[in-house]
């Protein structure tokens, strides 16, 4: 998965060529995804004017969710024993 200003790019890295463009419905910023691979989940932190956490279906390429986060989440962790994801936010 790479950044884009606008979403994300599915990249498929056998074949070296995008495979599907996944609109987020904000702008994703600093920090990496994290993907639950069990869970098939990637989770992108990113804001406008509030901080959101994307729930994205890697299956599907499908934003699921869009979950409020802070006014600037960035670097989440996943804990994927206990399924909780942990979300820095920072001050305006």
């Amino acid at each position: 998965y790479g950044l884009r200003s606008s979403g994300l790019t599915v990249i498929d890295t056998r074949a070296n060529r995008i495979v599907a463009t996944i609109r987020v419905p904000l702008s994703v910023e600093d920090g990496p995804p994290v993907i639950d691979s069990a869970r098939q989940r990637l989770y992108a932190t990113g804001w406008t004017q509030r901080g959101y956490v994307a729930v994205i279906d890697t299956r599907t390429n499908t934003v699921k969710a869009k979950i409020r986060a802070g006014y600037a989440p960035d670097g989440p962790v996943l804990d994927t024993a206990r399924r909780r994801l942990y979300v820095p936010e920072f001050d305006e």
